[in-house]
């Protein structure tokens, strides 16, 4: 009992679990479709993600209680009193958005147990400029956030431009080693597309702190950068990077903007997604 304890207490090492009490990116808003029942994985967590017909989105632990079916594999119903609920496709036990157990069909008038007592595991949930997150918790029953979600800047007003998903083979941990690596993009990402002129080049770059993180402050990009140049302009960049897995990078043309960012989301231990998301004002 003694070993168990100590083993539990010990920190995790690079590789092993997840930072907890945290917002992470689940899915796009419109990814999200009223009525709908999507099943996700998130830090090993099997996650039903969904929107009622009234256009709330919500969070529930996809396993029902009784028989530990998938609740995405049901239906969203609406019953008499209860309001919309989730319908376990097994024995149609009936759940609200918040977890509690609004339902037993099987069971008669008078006989137990309460259903109301009865809950599957609801997660708090924030839609914002279009992207959906989920705060995933380091106690098991839950907790309320502490702080919201991140806040992006720039021109986020009509929806992303372009989105790009990809899943990694690798541990969240080696994927935010290569969020946060400044040096990584000069030396690798020299295609004739990107760059006019391959340089290793020294360039100082200023560092702020910010919230859960801390910025690479306001400069010129690289002259070199063809990426930077059809912008057109003189553009001024600026690059964030927030805990648990955030990198956005606000580009500002004269009065134009391009806001890109790049979400990293655990699936489990060994896999990793990488969410690239742009929104711009500019051609």
């Amino acid at each position: 009992m003694i070993a168990a304890t100590e083993s539990a207490a010990a920190p995790a090492r690079f590789g092993q679990g997840f930072i907890r009490d945290a917002w992470y990116f689940a899915a796009l808003g419109r990814e999200v479709a009223p009525g709908s029942l999507k099943r996700h994985e998130l830090l090993g967590e099997p996650v039903l993600i969904g929107r009622t017909r009234a256009g709330e989105v919500y969070a529930l632990r996809d396993i029902c209680p009784h028989r530990a079916a998938p609740l995405s594999a049901g239906r969203l119903v609406q019953h008499p009193g209860e309001g919309e609920t989730v319908e376990c496709p097994y024995h149609g036990w009936r759940f609200r958005t918040d977890g509690v157990c609004a339902a037993i069909p099987s069971l008669v008038e008078g006989q137990g147990p309460e259903a109301e007592r009865i809950r599957v595991r609801s997660y708090p949930v924030r839609e914002s400029q279009g992207l959906v997150f989920v705060w995933m918790a380091a106690d098991g029953r839950g907790g309320e956030p502490d702080h919201e979600p991140p806040v992006f800047p720039g021109v986020v007003g009509g929806g992303p431009r372009l989105v790009e998903a990809m899943d990694f083979d690798s541990h969240v941990d080696h994927a935010v080693v290569g969020l946060m690596d400044p040096a990584h993009g000069p030396y690798v990402h020299q295609q004739w597309w990107w760059r006019s002129t391959p340089s290793m080049h020294d360039k100082a770059k200023a560092f702020e702190p910010r919230e859960h993180g801390f910025a690479m402050a306001r400069h010129a990009p690289s002259s070199n950068s063809r990426a930077y140049r059809i912008l057109g302009g003189a553009p001024a960049t600026e690059i964030t990077f927030r805990l648990p897995g955030y990198r956005w990078e606000h580009i500002e043309v004269g009065d134009r903007q391009v806001l890109a960012l790049t979400c990293l989301t655990p699936v489990n231990e060994t896999r990793t997604r990488i969410t690239q998301v742009f929104w711009s004002d500019h051609w």
